[in-house]
């Protein structure tokens, strides 16, 4: 498996192998690959980054530092740049949102306000 869902690796892509260990390997990704495959859908997960277009200044920060490749700035309209996230490819890990100068992104499920008052209710604060 890859850090990308559904993207595997083997053989010399993973680095230099005796041919019996890049057979094995292949073997291995087709199998990984044919779970997916013999599924009619594919769930995403709940907890991903949402942008807010009002706040968003299509910087790029997001784009730039999102490790799974989630996030794009929308180039169509240069005069009115805006990050999107791809729901499928993102994978909830939170980087974007405190990389973002405008604090336009939020994840599903644990926006600021949650965090304040588990945080709030951890030590006591009402």
């Amino acid at each position: 498996d890859f850090a990308t869902e559904g993207i595997f690796i083997c053989g010399m892509a993973q680095g230099p192998k005796f041919i019996d260990e890049t057979i094995a390997q292949a073997c291995g990704a087709v199998s990984r690959a044919c779970t997916i495959l013999s599924k009619d859908k594919v769930e995403a997960g709940g907890i991903v980054s949402v942008v807010d277009e009002d706040l968003c200044a299509g910087c790029g920060t997001c784009e730039t530092i999102c490790p799974y490749g989630a996030i794009l700035v929308d180039m169509s309209d240069p005069t009115n740049l805006k990050a999107r996230t791809n729901e499928v490819l993102c994978k909830g890990c939170g980087t974007c949102v405190p990389a973002c100068p405008e604090r336009a992104i939020t994840m599903k499920h644990f926006s600021r306000k949650q965090i304040m008052a588990q945080i709030m209710a951890l030590t006591g604060e009402v």
